[in-house]
């Protein structure tokens, strides 16, 4: 195996490595210049111009992405995730990325009336195989978007006025750690997830992080890169929440725009969790 050292996008401690690293996943590992590299980076979200990472990892289940997330922190190099690439907002150029989109687990319960999905999974997918149980999930307009992706985000539902937010309906959740250990997470492991039913507006038993529920309406505007798309809801603002809404948020400046998704004791309580569980910074 020959291996390039570009040193524009590897650190030294990480030259060594590579070697190592293209040897031991079950998804491939290319760097800039690999066949395969565009498409592995490309996202459907191309306002933001293409991305860089120094090395992208296409991870094929979860011990690929415990594997990519130590190799990265071993590295001293962030780590950002995309699958369909609608939501991916975070600057990556020199970073490790993690592409999931081969993670197309799905499997239904129509017994328990639950779904389980991969990291890779479009909603398109659950629907088709929701509905041969005569089920409808709380998926999205479009088919192509990532049911893991979205529903991390909040998750507004076509059937949101009856279904509630895509976050209430989660039962538990399989994550990597920045330390890189895989865990389970659920409501009764961890008070952060949530299954409440209800509309949209309806209050949780426990709140969780969604806090627009007293909204009417979710206002979005769509503008041409370079412009701002603020002046069209400028009318609404006397009766604004004062709040974004998180899955709507894409550009450079969705970073610096997050805290606007929540009230000041959500975005404290956020920033808390992030400290403790990701103290290094590692997550982009």
């Amino acid at each position: 195996m020959t291996v390039r050292a570009n040193p524009v996008w590897f650190p030294g401690r990480f030259r060594d490595r590579l070697a190592y690293v293209f040897s031991h996943f079950n998804g491939p590992v290319l760097v800039p210049g690999d066949p395969g590299y565009d498409d592995e980076t490309a996202r459907f979200n191309t306002v933001a111009g293409p991305v860089r990472p120094a090395v992208v990892v296409g991870a094929r289940d979860a011990d690929d992405v415990r594997k990519a997330i130590d190799h990265a922190r071993s590295a001293g190099l962030r780590v950002a995730v995309q699958a369909t690439g609608h939501g991916l907002s975070a600057p990556v150029d020199g970073a490790l990325l993690i592409n999931t989109r081969r993670m197309t687990g799905l499997s239904v319960d129509p017994a328990t009336r639950t779904v389980r999905v991969g990291a890779g999974v479009r909603w398109g997918q659950v629907v088709d195989a929701a509905a041969g149980h005569g089920l409808a999930p709380p998926n999205g307009s479009s088919p192509l978007v990532g049911a893991v992706g979205y529903t991390l985000g909040g998750g507004l539902p076509v059937l949101g006025r009856t279904l509630g937010w895509a976050a209430d309906r989660v039962r538990s959740l399989e994550l990597v750690t920045a330390d890189g250990t895989l865990r389970t997470l659920s409501p009764y492991e961890n008070v952060e997830i949530r299954r409440l039913g209800g509309a949209l507006a309806a209050v949780p038993d426990v709140p969780n992080a969604i806090d627009h529920r007293t909204a009417a309406y979710s206002l979005t505007t769509i503008a041409f890169a370079g412009t701002d798309p603020k002046p069209p809801l400028d009318p609404a603002d006397p009766s604004s929440t004062g709040l974004r809404f998180r899955n709507f948020l894409a550009g450079p400046q969705a970073p610096a725009l997050a805290a606007e998704a929540y009230t000041p004791s959500t975005w404290t309580r956020l920033t808390s969790l992030k400290s403790t569980h990701d103290p290094h910074d590692l997550f982009l």
